[in-house]
């Protein structure tokens, strides 16, 4: 069950029922479907209650019928090994994680110059550390949503190398082939890396 969302009871379910409101609620949206007595209907299926929100995984990785790690699981594991990797300057692992070649962002990189960018900003900022925040899967693409924070001790876009502590967000989008990386599209707020 999705966060925040609850189900309900069965009297509260066979009220809602009376007026077509799903059995599925958010805690924010409770009051106002309850207190209100008219008939809910969704615009994409007319005369019928909308379906139930989808379920997602929060746990840990879990097995299908076959007993193997779903699919979803697994291209996160490999992400999360992948971003170990860089937070521990283990470039050979992390190059295990890329293909020979890369798009990043629409150009072609080699592993080994991809793996040189990432050198590139550490070398900047020595402790920084990327935190993983949050996970969309979809087919071949992952999405993540990335913290980053360290001290920048070398210049950095006109920003001199003086010891100031940085912070920024980061949105990236990842294709997996294989179970290896071989596109990322990504933006970095680097004006706060600058300040």
């Amino acid at each position: 069950m999705p966060a925040g969302w609850r189900l309900l009871g069965d009297r509260a379910w066979a009220q809602g029922a009376a007026t077509g409101r799903s059995r599925w609620h958010h805690p924010c949206c409770q009051s106002r479907a309850l207190a209100s007595n008219t008939v809910r209907r969704s615009r994409r299926y007319p005369g019928r209650r909308r379906p139930s929100p989808p379920t997602r995984s929060t746990g840990p990785a879990r097995a299908d019928d076959d007993g193997s790690v779903s699919e979803r699981d697994d291209v996160v594991d490999r992400y999360r090994r992948y971003l170990a990797a860089c937070n521990r300057r283990d470039w050979v692992a992390l190059g295990t994680h890329v293909a020979d070649t890369i798009r990043v962002n629409g150009v072609v990189r080699t592993r080994e110059q991809y793996i040189a960018d990432v050198v590139r900003t550490v070398t900047v900022f020595p402790d920084y550390t990327w935190e993983l925040q949050r996970t969309v899967v979809e087919g071949e693409w992952l999405a993540v949503r990335l913290r980053g924070t360290g001290t920048r001790m070398a210049e950095f876009l006109g920003a001199p190398g003086d010891g100031s502590r940085v912070e920024t967000d980061e949105l990236d989008l990842y294709r997996f082939l294989d179970g290896l990386i071989v596109e990322v599209e990504g933006a970095v707020d680097n004006a706060r890396l600058r300040s």
